[in-house]
């Protein structure tokens, strides 16, 4: 791991129960995001296991930010996490604009602003981008 705080520093708060989906892959793949240690190339150089930290679409580091905002080879399947986030976002009693983060995507339940049932949606989204990745992490 790059640092040994990284799921400290998304889920503070002990006692917190986190959502997982029922498919195996996909949580498996949430798992090893709050862990920081995934199959992403970047993860997998740090080990040795890869050679090269570049995405395959060719356009920047395979790292997790990579994964959720940047690679053109989920940009389809982005829009719809957006527009899923937004909705459930706008939906909510909170004013002002939203700033999407790997943090907030990961953890949302650290977020004071959001009820217990908007995180679970929140994360239930993000279940359904990384199950539309075909992409075990």
């Amino acid at each position: 791991m790059s640092d040994d705080r990284t799921t400290y520093d998304l889920i503070p708060t002990v006692g917190q129960r986190l959502l997982f989906p029922d498919d195996r892959c996909w949580a498996v793949s949430y798992a090893r995001l709050l862990l920081d240690d995934t199959m992403l190339r970047v993860h997998q150089l740090r080990y040795g296991i890869d050679v090269l930290r570049e995405c395959e679409c060719g356009h920047g580091i395979d790292d997790v930010q990579h994964f959720f905002f940047e690679c053109e080879h989920y940009s389809h399947i982005r829009t719809v996490l957006h527009d899923d986030i937004m909705t459930i976002w706008q939906d909510s009693v909170n004013d002002g604009s939203l700033d999407l983060t790997v943090s907030f995507l990961l953890a949302p339940y650290s977020n004071g602003n959001l009820t217990h049932q908007e995180s679970h949606k929140i994360v239930s989204a993000v279940f359904r981008f990384i199950g539309r990745a075909s992409r075990c992490l």
